[in-house]
């Protein structure tokens, strides 16, 4: 399990939200009656599939050692210390499969999750890791993520002035692969 918390702005790098992948809603809790709308939670499309190949030239279906997607995000969101900030929790499942070129049975996966304000720009970033091992009978494997991010809000701000976006850490190759794959 992973938890990360956000407590302020760390960078203001621009993102761009292709937010192709299913959205999912997260539910609204409050302490007083009625909810507020919760941060709009997505899978970065671009950053959804991750092919990892072994070392070298080769990058045909023999050269995978394994591939990964991040699936469906489900979740709540609770508004604390009097509204100054919401509580996104979330769950984030995670499958990897092995190719034939795998020998250590692990899949080491590196993702993202970033808080953007209204305008897309990147508020916080903040990255994760998680470690799939490929039990000797099994060459899929999923998994399911927590993660907690806080947001602080200005006075009567809602949470839905937020997007929360969570992505594989590609390298420029990888994203490359993406974009031409979901072409």
């Amino acid at each position: 399990m992973s938890r990360g918390r956000f407590a302020r702005a760390a960078t203001r790098a621009t993102l761009v939200a292709l937010l192709g992948a299913a959205l999912a809603g997260c539910v609204g809790k409050k302490d007083d009656v009625g909810a507020p709308p919760c941060p709009k939670v997505a899978v970065l499309a671009d950053a959804a599939h991750l092919t990892v190949y072994r070392d070298g030239p080769g990058r045909d279906l023999t050269d995978i050692r394994f591939e990964a997607d991040l699936g469906r995000i489900s979740g709540e969101c609770i508004y604390r210390k009097r509204n100054t900030q919401v509580t996104v929790e979330m769950k984030l499942a995670i499958t990897a499969k092995r190719g034939p070129a795998d020998r250590e049975r692990l899949a080491d996966l590196g993702y993202f999750v970033a808080i953007l304000d209204a305008q897309a720009n990147v508020l916080a970033r903040q990255e994760f890791q998680s470690r799939i091992e490929f039990p000797l009978d099994q060459a899929q494997v999923a998994t399911l993520e927590e993660l907690e991010q806080v947001i602080p809000l200005k006075k009567d701000q809602p949470g839905s002035d937020f997007d929360v976006l969570v992505g594989f850490r590609l390298t420029p190759e990888q994203l490359q692969r993406n974009r031409a794959r979901g072409q």
